[in-house]
């Protein structure tokens, strides 16, 4: 992973963290934001925290709640949507294989990612013309 114009800022008190700029993954570049509202409590109870990344294959939105109490938790609104779910499949390490369709993807709803595990409840999942409703895990 390469990183490119990074500006990181601490918020009043120097519990708070504010970040944006650019990174490349698996070739792609993306740009993102981070705001941690307390890098402290992240050991404690947890903290709420807002992160995008917007790229040429998707873009990614989680705006919640993160810790570390019994490993990474993040507890929130996510939501991901693309223009091409074959190629974004194929990006994250899942080639598919050619074909029509599988193109237009948004998955949206309520992660709860902790201990290992992820669950995304209230999920509206769409891809091109099919829309369903329910629970990932």
């Amino acid at each position: 992973m390469k990183f490119y114009r990074i500006l990181v800022a601490v918020d009043g008190g120097g519990e708070g963290l504010r970040s944006h700029g650019e990174f490349v993954w698996r070739g792609q570049k993306l740009r993102y934001t981070v705001a941690l509202k307390s890098a402290r409590r992240l050991m404690e109870d947890g903290s709420p925290l807002s992160m995008t990344a917007n790229g040429p294959l998707a873009d990614f939105f989680f705006d919640g709640r993160a810790g570390f109490m019994r490993g990474l938790a993040l507890v929130g609104r996510l939501s991901v949507n693309s223009g091409n779910f074959r190629t974004l499949a194929r990006w994250l390490g899942s080639d598919i294989g050619p074909g029509n369709g599988l193109s237009s993807f948004t998955l949206s709803g309520a992660l709860d990612a902790s201990q290992g595990q992820a669950k995304i409840s209230h999920a509206t999942v769409s891809l091109d013309e099919t829309t369903a409703k329910g629970t990932v895990s």
